[in-house]
């Protein structure tokens, strides 16, 4: 009795994990058509708010939190927010938001080009700032 009922529970798990998997997939489609029509709402939005002549970014920013609360997995709020923030705080904004957006289960592509940019932009500053430096030295501090 008890070796039939193990073989029996034996098989039960395998097929509920082979479910499992396809579930996955069935979520993954499902958050993708999510972000999908998050997208086009905050799009309509978007232009709407454009020709009425509100605060578009402050509006833009309560619907990309209100899509995240909807489908938090869904990436493309952040990179979106990410473009918001700009350059405020020194990019800091911007490039968590990009990372959590890269870090989202579906993530959204242009974030990493997104992120790659700030740091281009952070390296070019660098420069600057030691070139800068470096000339206020006098040339017997200078190395």
């Amino acid at each position: 009795g008890r070796r039939g009922r193990a073989g029996q529970e034996g098989k039960g798990k395998a097929g509920r994990g082979k479910a499992g998997g396809e579930g996955k997939g069935r979520r993954r489609r499902r958050a993708e058509q999510e972000g999908r029509c998050c997208d086009c709402a905050l799009l309509a939005a978007r232009y709407q708010n454009e020709l009425a002549g509100v605060d578009t970014e402050l509006l833009a920013e309560r619907f990309y939190y209100q899509a995240l609360s909807v489908a938090p997995q869904i990436g493309m709020p952040f990179n979106q927010l990410g473009t918001l923030a700009g350059s405020k705080y020194y990019n800091v904004e911007a490039t968590y938001y990009y990372l959590r957006c890269i870090q989202s289960e579906v993530s959204f592509e242009g974030a990493s080009g997104n992120l790659k940019r700030l740091y281009d932009k952070a390296a070019k500053m660098y420069q600057q700032l030691k070139k800068c430096e470096s000339r206020k030295l006098s040339p017997s501090k200078k190395r």
